[in-house]
């Protein structure tokens, strides 16, 4: 009868053949100046879809429409599209205009496409103020990727790891 030594190192029972290649996404960090060039791309987007909802409400009620771009309900109107656009775009997609321009996408940490609230929060974040300040470090990570723990990486960089099945 053999008896287990509670005090011995653990050995492991994983050996090589239990192990797969698979696919992760690489976590490239990015020069600031590509990051502000989809800053760029994207304000110019969003604000080019602000124009278009101010054009369709001005067609289609006229000087009634006028309050919906004046004072505080103008602001609320036009963070509402702001909003929408990077959220609907990162949420469907993972890619805003700006990160189609610049063949780069929005993952989690995992090299996966980010859930629902990963971007919800990385949309809210994009508001506080003084926000697009925050790239100014050693590396392109702003405050709305390290508070949603997500990235923008290179599209189609992968990089292989082993992982178990």
């Amino acid at each position: 009868m053999s008896e287990i030594d509670p005090y011995q190192v653990p050995q492991s029972s994983l050996d090589e053949s239990n192990l797969k290649e698979s696919k992760v996404q690489e976590v490239v960090p990015f020069h600031i100046g590509l990051r502000f060039a989809n800053y760029i791309i994207d304000h110019l987007a969003h604000g080019g879809l602000g124009v278009v909802v101010g054009l369709i409400m001005g067609y289609l009620f006229g000087e009634a429409a006028l309050p919906f771009f004046e004072g505080i309900l103008g602001i609320l109107v036009g963070l509402t599209i702001s909003w929408a656009y990077y959220f609907i775009l990162e949420s469907s997609f993972g890619v805003t205009l700006g990160k189609l321009v610049t063949v780069t996408r929005v993952v989690n940490m995992h090299g996966q496409p980010p859930g629902i609230g990963q971007v919800a929060v990385r949309t809210l974040c994009r508001f506080i103020p003084f926000e697009p300040f925050s790239f100014f470090g050693s590396r392109a990570y702003g405050w709305h990727d390290s508070l949603s723990d997500s990235y923008v990486v290179k599209k189609g960089s992968v990089r292989y790891r082993k992982e178990e099945q």
